[in-house]
C-alpha cells in the first residue's frame, strides 16, 4: 500500500480515499475534467460501478492498494 497523489492514479489501481465512505475502490476510468482536477470513475470492492464519479484535485493524497495490468482493449464505455 502506498499514500500518492490523485495525478500518479491509474486505471485498474485499487485505491481508498481518506476521509469518504470509498474503501477498495478499483479505478476504471479517468478524465481531466478541469486544470488541476481529475474525474474517476470507479468500482466498488464487488466489482459493481458506481453511479457517479468522484473529482479529485490532482495533489490529492489517496491510498494506493495495488495496481492491476491493464488491458486497452477493455476500456468501459460511457454511461
Amino acid at each position: 500500500m502506498a499514500n500518492v497523489s490523485a495525478s500518479r492514479i491509474e486505471i485498474g489501481d485499487v485505491i481508498t480515499i481518506p476521509g469518504t465512505p470509498m474503501r477498495r475502490c478499483r479505478v476504471r476510468l479517468i478524465r481531466a475534467a478541469a486544470p488541476g482536477v481529475v474525474w474517476l470513475y470507479l468500482t466498488d470492492s464487488t466489482g459493481e460501478r458506481l453511479r457517479r464519479h468522484v473529482a479529485l484535485p490532482l495533489d490529492q493524497s489517496v491510498l494506493r492498494h495495488h495496481t492491476t495490468p491493464f488491458d486497452p482493449d477493455q476500456i468501459p464505455e460511457d454511461g
